[in-house]
């Protein structure tokens, strides 16, 4: 039987090698490629051409999320699964919303991390074993929530969206300090103001709505 060929990208050395070599005893998954950013994901994937991209979400360089928008201008059937150490509903309709076909935490086990890769590939979704039902669910509350987060959007200030465009890369208070030229107290202090604005209660979620809202194409 032919192995289901996997490109993966993460930009912790020792992570992809541990992640390949999991995947290395596999009966049906092969990977054919490896990479450390989303730009490496950009020039191997015309190369390999995978039937299964597995990728991190934050990575030096490009991010997994510009990675898939970009492939998916050349090739709209690709399909991404994310693995990530963050997971919420938040990314779930991020993912959803860019076409992407899932996402699966980091500390999940190998039987799992098979499932999922094998389920995307049949065209399937996966979401960390959600049903399609609880996916859909998730995604429509979602919809209606982003038509409201879009208002309040509209109110923050030229530096608070600038903050939110460096909080899609993952980048922290003390990196975005030295990006725009303040101190990280400013920072942390627009950050507060800008979760007060949005009604935003943790960093996660934070975080979720900057890079649903600011990531740049």
């Amino acid at each position: 039987m032919e192995k289901i060929k996997v490109l993966f990208a993460d930009d912790h050395n020792l992570v992809r090698q541990g992640i390949i070599g999991l995947l290395s005893e596999s009966e049906d998954i092969m990977v054919a490629a490896e990479g450390e950013c989303g730009r490496d994901l950009i020039e191997k994937y015309p190369l390999v051409m995978p039937d299964v991209v597995l990728s991190d979400i934050t990575m030096r360089n490009l991010s997994g999320f510009d990675a898939l928008k970009e492939i998916l201008k050349t090739y709209p059937d690709a399909k991404f699964l994310f693995l990530s150490m963050f997971y919420s509903e938040e990314y779930i309709y991020k993912i959803y919303s860019i076409g992407g076909k899932g996402l699966i935490s980091k500390d999940t086990n190998v039987n799992d991390l098979g499932l999922a890769i094998n389920t995307v590939y049949n065209g399937g979704y996966y979401f960390n074993g959600l049903s399609d039902e609880e996916i859909m669910e998730i995604i429509g509350r979602f919809e209606a929530l982003s038509n409201r987060s879009r208002e309040g959007a509209s109110e923050l200030s030229p530096r608070e969206k600038k903050i939110m465009r460096h909080l899609s890369k993952g980048k922290s208070s003390e990196e975005i300090a030295i990006e725009i030229g303040i101190g990280k107290r400013s920072v942390d202090a627009a950050r507060s103001a800008i979760m007060n604005k949005l009604k935003i209660t943790t960093s996660a979620k934070l975080l979720a709505h900057a890079v649903e809202h600011y990531s740049v194409d």
